[in-house]
C-alpha cells in the first residue's frame, strides 16, 4: 500500500552555518493516494510515544512512528525492533496489519539503510468526497494510555479516532463548510478547539461529545477562518488566538467561561444513560422495561454559549491571507503569502487596544512562499520554528534567546542567538519588552540554522512538524510524500 524509498529520497541533507547543525533527508514515505497532504503532527500527549506522528490527505488519516536513526543517517533492524518494542501494545502494527511495499527487492543487510517510518494504523472515511485538512492528538480522558486522534476536513465533520481500540469514537456535527484547523486545550485533553469556513471557531467535549461554545458573530471573523492555536496557560487566562482570509488575527478569552467547561465534562444528555455520553443503544439493554424507560426519556440539550466579540482583534500586522498564527509565550508568530514569518506583540492593556495597535519585532524571512495555506510549526519546547515553500525547501530557525534552540543536536556557541544591530545577543524578555537592552527596536531578520533540501522533493511543503527532541523534522508535499530529516550532527 505504501511505496517506502531505498535511501529515504537520497541527497541533499540541509547543512548549518557554520556548521553547528546537520540535518539529512533519511527517509520519504510516498501514501498510494498521491493526493496533497494537508497536515502533519507528532503525538506531543504522551512523551512515550513522541516518536508517533500523524498526517492527513484525501479521505485518509494515517498514523507513522518515526524510528531512531545513527548519526551516519542509518538505522539497523535492532533500532527499528527495539523501538518497536518499546511502543507498547497501543501502537502494535502487527494487530493492525496494515502492509506496505518496499522499493528494495531483497532485504537489506542490517548494515544498510533501512527505512524509519513504519505506517502503524490508516483510517479511511466512508465519505468519498472528503478531504482532511488537519489532525491532532490528545488522550481518553480516563485512561492516558489512550491515545485519540482528531480529524477534519472540507466537509465540515470531526472525527474523533480511538487509536488504542482502531475504532470511530464519535463524529462531531456542527460546522457548515470545511474545518481547516483543530487545536486540543493544553490543560483538558477532552476539550477540542475547531476553525471552519463558515467563519465560526467552536469548543468541543469530544469525552460528552457537546458542543460548548461557538465563537462568531459582530466582532468574529468576516471570512474563512484559517488558522487557531491556545495559549500556553490557557487554563488560567482562558485565551487562544485565531486568523483568516478577512486578514485579521483575533485574541479571545473564555475564561468567563470556566464553569461551562467544567459541566461539560460531566454532562450525560440521556441522565442515566452511559457516562461517556455515547448515543443509547435499544441494543445495549436486554430488559424490555428498562429499554423502554431509557427511550422515552428526551435528550437535553447543553448549554452552548455564543461569544460575539474578542478581547483584542487587529488587521494591522499582514495585509493579506494569514493562514497560520502561533502563540511564542505572550508573544504571536504569524504567516501570510509574503514569505516571511512575523512575530510581534499585540497591545492588549491601555487605550491603543481598541485601536489593535501591534508591535513587530522580528521577522523570518525566506523564498518562494507565495501560495497560501503553507503552515509553519514550532517544536513543543518553543525553541525552533520550521517552514516549506512552493519549491520542497524547508527553513529552521532558532528562535530568540534559545542558543541554537537547545536540545539534540545544538551548538554551544552564541552564533545563532537573536542580536541587535550593535551585535548585542537578545533574549526573550528583551522581546517581550519590545526594545533591546540597549533601547534599539527590536525588529530584524535573522538567517535561518539550516535550509533542508533534496532533489527529489520539488513540490510545495504543505505543513511541518519538529519532534519534541529536536532529532527529527517532517514535512508534507503535494503528491502524497513524507519527508523526514534527522539531526546528525557530532555530539
Amino acid at each position: 500500500m505504501m511505496e517506502l524509498p531505498s535511501g529515504g529520497g537520497g541527497g541533499g541533507g540541509g547543512h548549518a552555518s557554520g556548521g553547528h547543525v546537520r540535518y539529512v533527508c533519511v527517509d520519504s514515505v510516498r501514501e498510494d493516494h498521491e493526493k496533497p497532504l494537508y497536515g502533519i503532527c507528532f503525538n506531543t500527549c504522551d512523551m512515550r510515544h513522541a516518536n508517533v506522528f500523524a498526517t492527513v490527505g484525501d479521505r485518509r488519516a494515517s498514523i507513522y512512528r518515526a524510528h531512531a536513526v545513527n548519526r551516519d543517517g542509518t538505522t539497523t533492524d535492532a533500532n527499528a525492533n527495539a523501538n518497536t518494542a518499546a511502543a507498547g501494545n497501543s501502537w502494535s502494527a502487527d494487530d493492525l496489519n496494515q502492509p506496505m511495499e518496499t522499493s528494495n527487492p531483497d532485504p537489506p543487510s542490517s548494515a544498510q539503510r533501512q527505512p524509519t517510518i513504519e505506517c502503524l494504523q490508516v483510517y479511511v472515511d466512508e465519505n468519498p468526497d472528503e478531504h482532511f485538512f488537519c489532525c491532532t492528538f490528545t488522550r481518553d480522558v480516563h485512561d492516558a494510555d489512550q491515545p485519540i486522534l482528531c480529524v477534519g476536513g472540507e466537509k465540515g465533520v470531526i472525527r474523533v479516532l480511538d487509536c488504542h481500540t482502531c475504532e470511530l469514537r464519535c463524529s462531531l456535527f456542527g460546522h457548515g463548510y470545511a474545518v481547516n484547523e483543530v487545536k486540543i486545550h493544553p490543560s483538558r485533553p477532552s476539550l477540542l478547539l475547531s476553525a471552519s469556513k463558515d467563519e465560526s471557531l467552536r469548543l468541543w467535549n469530544i469525552h460528552t461529545q457537546t458542543l460548548v461554545v461557538v465563537c462568531a458573530g459582530d466582532g468574529g471573523h468576516r471570512s474563512e477562518v484559517l488558522s487557531i492555536d491556545w495559549h500556553l496557560d490557557a487554563a488560567a487566562n482562558g485565551k487562544f488566538v485565531s486568523c483568516g482570509m478577512d486578514n485579521a488575527l483575533k485574541i479571545w478569552s473564555l475564561k468567563k467561561h470556566n464553569a461551562l467547561m467544567d459541566a461539560s465534562e460531566t454532562f450525560d444528555a440521556f441522565g442515566d444513560a452511559t457516562s461517556r455520553g455515547d448515543n443509547y443503544d435499544d441494543d445495549d439493554d436486554d430488559d424490555d422495561g428498562k429499554r423502554a424507560s431509557k427511550r422515552s426519556k428526551r435528550p437535553s440539550l447543553f448549554p452552548t454559549r455564543y461569544v460575539s466579540r474578542p478581547i483584542f482583534s487587529t488587521t494591522k500586522v499582514h495585509s493579506n491571507y494569514i493562514d497560520c498564527v502561533r502563540w511564542f509565550g505572550d508573544l504571536l508568530l504569524s504567516k501570510s503569502v509574503d514569505s516571511k514569518i512575523l512575530l510581534w506583540r499585540p497591545d492588549e492593556k491601555g487605550p491603543t487596544k481598541r485601536r489593535g495597535d501591534v508591535r513587530v519585532l522580528q521577522e523570518f524571512q525566506f523564498e518562494q512562499c507565495n501560495l497560501w495555506f503553507i503552515r509553519f510549526s514550532l517544536d513543543p519546547r518553543l525553541r525552533r520554528l520550521c517552514i516549506g515553500n512552493r519549491v520542497g525547501t524547508m527553513f529552521v530557525w532558532s528562535v530568540p534567546g534559545t542558543r541554537n534552540g537547545g536540545g539534540a543536536g545544538a551548538g554551544t556557541s552564541d552564533d545563532m542567538a537573536p542580536r541587535s544591530s550593535s551585535g548585542r545577543t537578545r533574549s526573550v524578555e528583551d522581546l517581550t519588552a519590545g526594545r533591546t537592552s540597549t533601547g534599539e527596536a527590536v525588529v530584524y531578520a535573522p538567517a535561518p540554522l539550516v535550509k533542508l533540501k533534496t532533489q527529489q522533493c520539488k513540490l510545495p511543503i504543505r505543513q511541518t512538524a519538529i519532534s519534541s527532541d529536536l532529532s527529527i523534522v517532517l514535512g508534507v508535499s503535494e503528491d502524497g510524500t513524507i519527508w523526514r530529516y534527522s539531526n546528525v550532527s557530532s555530539e
